[in-house]
């Protein structure tokens, strides 16, 4: 009778370690909303100084953004990570993409730990050493900016010519239609316009 009920009692916490591990899981996924505002506090706090390029092709995203105050440049930012983080991971900081050169795209904005050089190292971005520890969202954040900021300051320009943050970021590229030989199968890369809408729709200044 006892060894009946043990086998209850182990039943019944292995239901509820899964079930939490469940819950967990849908907890750890983000928003458009809860990116948004942690990239907005990283941008004021480390990489203000995105909001001091010229950049070139900016209007082609958001039409009003040479008008705008240094505030409102760097909720700009903020708005452009969580609609590139929309096409990326659909805002879980769990996804991760194994890519045929063998590197592992992970989190919020599908960021490889071995394409972490020491540039991007020395434009802000710290402790992506690891596919695990991409999957914290500050940290994943943190490496977008420096990313962006690197290439951002490089070319002048957010992604004409496939330059700017467009290097790192596909969706930022106008589409294009690419073979993948593994599939056999021609798909179309490239989301800019998309991700031009969705940050105008949640950052109607930018119109």
């Amino acid at each position: 009778m006892d060894f009946l009920l043990e086998k209850v009692k182990m039943k019944s916490l292995f239901t509820f370690l899964v079930l939490s591990l469940s819950i967990n899981a849908s907890a750890a996924r983000m928003n458009y909303s809860s990116v948004q505002k942690e990239a907005k506090i990283i941008i004021q706090d480390e990489f203000s100084s995105l909001a001091d390029y010229n950049i070139s092709d900016i209007k082609n995203v958001c039409p009003s953004y040479d008008s705008f105050s240094q505030d409102e440049r760097e909720t700009f930012f903020s708005h452009l990570v969580a609609s590139i983080t929309n096409f990326e991971s659909s805002y879980n900081p769990n996804t991760t993409f194994g890519e045929n050169n063998g590197n592992t795209s992970t989190g919020l904005l599908q960021i490889s730990p071995k394409s972490i050089s020491k540039l991007y190292k020395n434009n802000g971005c710290k402790g992506a050493t690891s596919v695990e520890a991409l999957k914290d969202s500050k940290t994943n954040i943190r490496c977008g900016l420096a990313i962006m900021k690197t290439w951002i300051a490089k070319d002048q320009v957010l992604s004409s010519g496939n330059k700017g943050a467009a290097r790192y970021w596909s969706t930022l590229r106008t589409p294009y239609k690419v073979y993948i030989a593994s599939v056999k199968k021609t798909v179309t890369v490239g989301k800019l316009k998309q991700v031009s809408s969705l940050l105008q729709k949640n950052f109607p200044s930018c119109k």
